[in-house]
């Protein structure tokens, strides 16, 4: 390849190698702790017609195929607001339902060793593709949306996203588990509530007695179950748990809301078991199993080093807090979850330091501060965000095999970033978004009908699609009066009733295009007064 095109990978090319300097400043200069083995890069992406990609190489890199970090950087348009971004997500098949989306803040470099040894990762949320629009499932509820809630608008945050290995029929099962719990979150909320102890996981009860019981929740919609609460990445795993069951199937429904867990032989096991500090992999490639502390030594596994370099490259990812690397972040800019756990680590830094540079030095050595540091933290096992990218940077080696792969990173830049960029490579960043679906611009602010009157959430639309809204439910036999555009409580029940009307339980707060489209359908020109709306774009015709 002579030419930078849409894939971007020629790693020979000087136009790369340029662009490819140009983003790792604009990624503030990335450590090499916050990146990934290009060979384990997932094959199974979209093409690039669909979804132009950058593969971005580390400084460390010294070819493009061997001795090699970097990222699979997709880089979201400027002008897109986070409801575009989840349609062009969904209709480019990039993001499907199941996939893990771990929240990426490249700014958490210099603000001390917890964060550099979770990889910077943060949070877990869970993908749910419907009506041609990507949705976000997280703990607390409150975070769900199309990448709109506070979280997923921050500045300088990243998504890494992971893909599960998931037969059909359990990516089916998947897709019907989170509508139901996506459609009636609300109700849900109060039954899954947020736990901020990250170091008190569920799974130390039984781990198939937690999974059924967060099943039956979903499936009476709240009205049965124990009331629980879950950390992010614990809500994930625990819905990936319930991909072997078909709540579609009425008798397995009927297990759920009348039986308990012991009747479900097997079908609510876990994708991975929750995993110790310290896993075997690093001493035993092929057959060891990942621990949540292994991502730094995974990584420094992967690159052939002189010891001299190894040193430099551990002193990196174990540096304290410092006001200049960090840009001047606190230390520890990161929740006070995370705070707590960060400081029961405080006494592993020195003996993990030690452990991943005997691993590369020293075996026999590592073996035996490996021993040491499992007597520290016996007994200390979970699912942290960084326990999915853990298991993604498992080798090719490896005979358990990788439960889950590494598709790309989702990077939205900031204005500053991107004119930097289009000063000083306009062609390239022309031709990379000349790939993008023309569909792209023409999808409208608008999604689904939601509204902020009454409930959390955002207003996605103007006054006078929602008196055409009341308008078609009145029609229907609703009885809300003179439509007045303002979605109350009213409104919420005929919306839940009409949607109840198709089989469907919900909240009543929001629509999608198709059940939007079918109301239209019923009503034809009778509320055309108020003027048309459709997905396709544009503003509503009078």
């Amino acid at each position: 390849m002579s030419h930078i095109d849409g894939y971007y990978k020629d790693f020979n090319d000087p136009a790369y190698e340029a662009l490819n300097r140009e983003i790792n400043g604009l990624l503030s200069d990335l450590p090499f702790f916050y990146q990934i083995p290009p060979e384990l890069f997932s094959a199974g992406i979209p093409s690039g017609d669909a979804t132009p990609f950058f593969d971005f190489r580390h400084a460390l890199s010294r070819t493009s195929a061997e001795n090699a970090l970097g990222l699979r950087l997709y880089l979201m348009p400027p002008e897109a607001n986070p409801h575009r971004v989840s349609r062009y997500l969904a209709q480019s098949g990039l993001v499907k339902t199941g996939d893990i989306l771990l929240s990426f803040r490249q700014g958490t470099t210099g603000t001390g060793e917890y964060q550099h040894l979770q990889l910077g990762l943060t949070h877990t949320g869970f993908a749910l593709v419907r009506d041609g629009a990507l949705y976000n499932l997280d703990s607390p509820l409150s975070f769900s949306g199309q990448l709109d809630q506070d979280h997923y608008t921050e500045d300088q945050l990243m998504l890494h996203v992971l893909r599960p290995g998931l037969s059909d029929d359990e990516r089916r099962n998947l897709q019907q588990w989170a509508e139901l719990l996506f459609d009636n979150r609300g109700q849900l909320a109060a039954r899954i509530a947020f736990a901020s102890d990250y170091g008190a996981p569920k799974s130390a009860r039984g781990h198939e007695k937690e999974v059924f019981n967060l099943g039956r929740l979903i499936a009476s919609g709240g009205a049965r179950g124990e009331s629980t609460g879950m950390y992010c990445s614990e809500f994930v795993w625990h819905l990936l748990a319930l991909r072997g069951c078909d709540i579609g199937d009425a008798a397995v429904r009927r297990q759920f809301l009348e039986g308990d867990h012991r009747s479900f032989n097997g079908s609510l096991d876990p994708l991975f078991a929750p995993m110790p500090v310290l896993g075997t992999a690093l001493l035993d490639p092929e057959h060891g199993s990942p621990g949540l502390s292994d991502g730094v030594g995974l990584i420094l596994n992967s690159l052939e080093v002189s010891p001299a370099e190894l040193d430099q490259l551990l002193d990196q990812a174990f540096a304290h807090w410092d006001p200049h690397f960090s840009g001047g972040r606190p230390p520890y800019a990161i929740s006070a979850g995370h705070r707590q756990q960060a400081a029961k680590f405080e006494p592993l830094y020195d003996p993990l330091k030690a452990y991943f540079r005997a691993v590369k030095l020293d075996p026999p050595a590592a073996g035996q501060i490996k021993a040491g540091i499992d007597a520290q933290t016996r007994g200390q096992e979970n699912y942290s965000p960084t326990a999915y990218l853990v298991q993604a940077l498992l080798p090719e080696s490896s005979m358990l095999g990788r439960v889950v792969s590494y598709v790309g990173t989702l990077s939205f830049p900031t204005p500053l970033q991107q004119a930097l960029l289009e000063q000083q490579f306009p062609r390239q960043l022309a031709y990379m978004h000349s790939l993008r679906p023309a569909a792209l611009g023409r999808v409208p602010e608008v999604v689904a009908v939601q509204y902020e009157d009454g409930y959390r959430g955002g207003r996605f639309f103007k006054r006078d699609q929602v008196k055409t809204l009341q308008c078609m439910l009145n029609l229907g036999g609703a009885a809300l009066g003179e439509p007045d555009g303002l979605y109350g409580n009213g409104t919420t029940r005929a919306v839940r009733a009409y949607l109840a009307s198709l089989g469907i339980e919900a909240d009543g707060r929001a629509l999608s295009w198709s059940q939007w489209e079918a109301l239209e359908a019923r009503a034809g020109e009778r509320c055309g007064q108020y003027g048309r709306f459709s997905p396709e774009g544009g503003p509503p015709t009078a």
